[in-house]
This record gives C-alpha cells, sequence and structure tokens, in this order.
C-alpha cells in the first residue's frame, strides 16, 4: 500500500513537470503576425498597411519580405518601429507601416510576408480597393514629357517632369527617374505660377515646380525610362499619397562610330601673335569656341594638349554655359584659352590641325569640324640653352652652383670681418701686419751702418709691441736677456769707426726674438728674478 501510494505520487510529479515544460516552451514560441488597413481604399488614393509582429527573435526594419506587395501596388518608404510587449517583458512587438497606392479597384490578393532568417510567415489576405466616387484625390500631381520619342546613341535627350504644388498638398518625398544604359542629369530646377482652370475660390493660383533632365543613351534598342514619384500628404484629410510619373518609351538608334550628334557644331580658333617667329619667354595664344546645338558640353571632343617639355603650357577655361532657349534648343558653349611659353631657343613649335565628326540627326548627315593648329619658329637668347639636359649632370650642376653662392657669400663677409678685425679674422689680420712690419725692417737693415739698423729695430718694435713704451734699446721687451748684443750697437752707433762693425750677433738676437711673448705671471713668484732690471707688482693672494 505504502508503495501504491509512493508511485501515484512520483507519476503526479512527473506529469507536473511534462506539463508544466510544455506551457513553457509554448509560451516562447508564441509569435503572432497580423496586418491591418484602413477600412474604406479607394484607387488612386493612398492608404496604409501595417504588419505588426510580436515574437522573442530578433528583426530588423530589412528582415521583412514583400515581393508581391511591390508587383500589385506602389509602394512608398516604410516606418518601422520596436518596442517591448506589454504582457511579455521577453517578447518584442516589431512594427511595418507601409504607404501603398492602387491605380486600379478590385479585391488585390496578397501572399504572405516571409520574415529573412525565420520561420515566421503571415497568413495570406485580401484587400478590396473601392472606386471613388470623385476624383479629388486621384488628380494626377505629377507628369513627365519627353521632347524626342526616337533619338540616336549618344544624342543629347531633354525629359521634363511638372510636379503641382496645390495648397491643399504637401509632398514630403521626390524619387527621380531612372532609366538603364544612360546617364541622367539635372540641367535647372525652377518653380513657376499658374492659375486653375476652373478658376474657382477654393484653388485660385498654384505652383509648379519643373525639373529639366540631360540623358544620353549609351546603348541603342528599346529603352524606358522609370518616371519620377512623389509622396505626400492631403492636408484637408490627412491621408497619405504615392504618385508615379508616367513611364517613357524610347527608340535609341545605332550609332556605331560614337560621333557627336548635334543639329549644328561651329568652331572658332585664333592664334597670337600672327608672326610666325618668336622669342624665348614670349607667349603663344590659342583661343578655341566650340558650339553646339542640342548636345551637352560633355560631349565635345577632348582638347587636351599633349606633354611639350620646351614649353610652359597654361590652360583656362574662359566660358562654360548650357542654355536652353524658349524654343526648347539647347545650347552649349564652351571657350578654352591655351598659353603656350617656350623655354628653348632654336626650337620649333608644332601643333597640327585636330578633326572630328559631327552627324545632324535630322538628316543623318556627317561634317567634319576643324580645330586648327600653328608652327612658330623659337629665336632669341635663353639661358636653358646652356644648360645640360643629361640628367646624369643635374646633380653636379646645382652642387656647383650652391658651392659657388656659398663660397661667394663667404668670401663677401670675410672681408668684412677681416677689416673689421672679427673674431679669428682679427689674429689672422694681426699676423698679416707683424709680416708687414718685418719685411719693413728686412728692408731698412743696413749691414754698415749700426745707426740705420738701431733705428729700423726700434721702429719694428713700436709697430710690433705697441702695449710698450719704446723709446731706446733699453726700452725692448726681451732686452734683459741679450743686454750685451743691444750694448754692442748702441757702442758701434756712437763708434768713430763704424766700418769694423759686424751686424751678425744682432742680427741672430732680432731673429729669436721676432715673436717675443711676454711670459706669463705666476702667483708670487717674479719671473724676472730677484736680480732682474725690470721690477713688476705682484698681486699675491692669502690662502
Amino acid at each position: 500500500m505504502v508503495k501504491l501510494n509512493l508511485f501515484f505520487k512520483l507519476l503526479i510529479v512527473v506529469l507536473l513537470c511534462t506539463f508544466g515544460g510544455l506551457q513553457a516552451a509554448v509560451a516562447k514560441e508564441d509569435t503572432t503576425v497580423k496586418v491591418s488597413t484602413e477600412r474604406e481604399i479607394l484607387s488612386g488614393k493612398s492608404f496604409n498597411l501595417k504588419v505588426i509582429v510580436t515574437t522573442d527573435k530578433v528583426l530588423t526594419a530589412d528582415s521583412i519580405s514583400y515581393p508581391d506587395l511591390k508587383e500589385k501596388f506602389q509602394v512608398g518608404n516604410f516606418k518601422f518601429t520596436k518596442e517591448k510587449s506589454e504582457k511579455d517583458p521577453s517578447m518584442n512587438v516589431y512594427k511595418w507601416d507601409f504607404p501603398l497606392l492602387s491605380s486600379k479597384p478590385g479585391v488585390i490578393s496578397v501572399n504572405p510576408f516571409t520574415f529573412n532568417n525565420t520561420n515566421i510567415k503571415s497568413s495570406s489576405f485580401q484587400i478590396q480597393v473601392k472606386k471613388p466616387a470623385t476624383n479629388e484625390y486621384a488628380k494626377r500631381f505629377i507628369k513627365t514629357m519627353l521632347r524626342s520619342p526616337k533619338v540616336y546613341e549618344d544624342q543629347l535627350v531633354m525629359y521634363r517632369v511638372e510636379t503641382d504644388i496645390l495648397p491643399d498638398v504637401k509632398i514630403q518625398t521626390y524619387t527621380p527617374p531612372k532609366a538603364e544604359n544612360a546617364r541622367i542629369e539635372l540641367y535647372q530646377e525652377k518653380v513657376i505660377s499658374r492659375v486653375s482652370k476652373d478658376n474657382s475660390r477654393a484653388n485660385p493660383i498654384y505652383k509648379t515646380q519643373i525639373r529639366e533632365y540631360k540623358i544620353i543613351f549609351n546603348k541603342p534598342g528599346r529603352q524606358v525610362i522609370e518616371g519620377p514619384s512623389i509622396s505626400g500628404i492631403i492636408k484637408s484629410s490627412n491621408k497619405s499619397f504615392i504618385q508615379s510619373g508616367e513611364n517613357q518609351t524610347i527608340e535609341v538608334k545605332p550609332n556605331p562610330e560614337h560621333n557627336l550628334v548635334s543639329d549644328n557644331v561651329t568652331v572658332h580658333v585664333q592664334w597670337t601673335p600672327e608672326d610666325p617667329t618668336v622669342n624665348v619667354g614670349q607667349a603663344i595664344t590659342r583661343s578655341i569656341t566650340l558650339r553646339g546645338h542640342n548636345n551637352a558640353i560633355s560631349q565635345f571632343p577632348d582638347l587636351s594638349i599633349p606633354e611639350m617639355p620646351n614649353y610652359d603650357i597654361y590652360v583656362e577655361t574662359t566660358k562654360q554655359t548650357e542654355k536652353l532657349m524658349k524654343n526648347k534648343t539647347f545650347i552649349s558653349t564652351v571657350s578654352i584659352k591655351q598659353v603656350f611659353v617656350p623655354k628653348k631657343n632654336h626650337d620649333t613649335f608644332e601643333i597640327p590641325d585636330q578633326t572630328f565628326v559631327w552627324m545632324n540627326p535630322n538628316n543623318n548627315e556627317k561634317k567634319e569640324a576643324v580645330i586648327k593648329g600653328a608652327q612658330y619658329e623659337v629665336s632669341g637668347f635663353s639661358f636653358n640653352d646652356y644648360i645640360p639636359r643629361d640628367p646624369r649632370y643635374t646633380h653636379w650642376i646645382f652642387m656647383s652652383i650652391f658651392a659657388c653662392i656659398f663660397l661667394g657669400i663667404f668670401g663677401y663677409y670675410s672681408v668684412i670681418w677681416y677689416r673689421e678685425r672679427v673674431g679669428i679674422y682679427g689674429k689672422l689680420h694681426q699676423l698679416m701686419d707683424y709680416r708687414s712690419y718685418w719685411k719693413q725692417l728686412r728692408k731698412s737693415w743696413s749691414k754698415n751702418d749700426p745707426y740705420q739698423t738701431r733705428n729700423a729695430i726700434l721702429e719694428w718694435a713700436q709697430k710690433r709691441w705697441p702695449q710698450y713704451t719704446i723709446v731706446g734699446l733699453s726700452d725692448l721687451p726681451f732686452y734683459a736677456n741679450n743686454k750685451q748684443a743691444f750694448d754692442n750697437l748702441s757702442a758701434a752707433c756712437w763708434s768713430p769707426d763704424k766700418q769694423a762693425w759686424n751686424d751678425s750677433e744682432i742680427r741672430k738676437v732680432i731673429n729669436r726674438n721676432k715673436d717675443y711673448r711676454k711670459p706669463k705671471i705666476k702667483h708670487g713668484i717674479n719671473p724676472y728674478g730677484l736680480n732682474g732690471e725690470i721690477y713688476e707688482t705682484v698681486t699675491q693672494k692669502m690662502k
């Protein structure tokens, strides 16, 4: 009995755990997808479709896939929001709000929405579109116009888009036209005022925004220009709408040679100077003006100049305009000024004629247009003629020029510093003075006249040692060490027999002491000895 009770209790526990886990799993996988629209949907009038997904999985704005919706409706830019579920915080609520437009009434079946990388899927549904009782919101706000239904490849096509801006309409977005195998460029955009046809008080005057596009197809065949689209709000009813311009079909004929297609092309070229001989540094100018009817500036031929190393080239675009005339003729004008400045003498400047072919699409006639060239002879002096063109010597030439400039500047300042006796130049100047004094002494020296030799020695010593007061031979700074030789010279000067004097002794003394320097004084010691004839006062430091 006890074992039976335990068995039933254990069975109850197992069942409770099993059903509890199933309930938790169901709660985790409880994903819902709801699709809702407005009650009344009219053709030609935009409406909103909302998709609400409640799940615990992570979704983004791009997770939803709706190819069937794009095929059956005109779809605008949707709004995406994400928030937590109020009932279960672990669940997220994702909302997509699509603005849609259908131009045909009836019941439209839509396939289920799918979500990328998940197994979430909505159910299929139907949308009933009714025909509006009035065409108030079915009015076409955007119109397209193509001026040439048949063109050639690489021919300019003007495409016009008109968008009415009514007082009760607010346009929020604009998507430009698209076309495959074509280059589309906005030419101009303007706003004009117009008067309503019914001339009613409700809508007396409204504005129209006009956009002119330039389209050039680069592939022949039947091409389609997808019309632009707009989206906005009707202010009175606060309803959003989406409208697209009518698609335009155009037949593009082949242009195998890719000639310039234009109704008319004119070329004007002017060269200056008129004289065929120019000097080095004299500018040679070519002015080119191209004008075309019903073609763009980008379709004109390339006017680039080849590389010319002996000339400085300057190119300036002086005028570049495109204008749509009242008769719907598109006129493009470009003016270019090219300047060539010769750098080398004895050279021939030559630019050949440039020819291009253009075709008139009205009669398929092909014509040639010529941009004239010119030839000039360059003469006159040029410093560039004397510079080697071989790049192997360029480094050495510039180094030599730099060295010459450096040596010139160094020499100039050396002369100034030498005269001003600045720094080492002062010592150099002093050495040169000592040499000149010594040369003057040797010039004034006399082997036979001791008196003339004495005067030459005194004159030389006075210049050589200006810091001493030298009047006689005893005032010489090296007299004490050579007293006997100088006394013999003095005795010979006053001797009646001057012919017996020999200058060899005094010559040796002067040669030995021509660079005499006073010995440095040591503290507390008289360098001249205790018995010397010259006494100097020395300041002794107390230790």
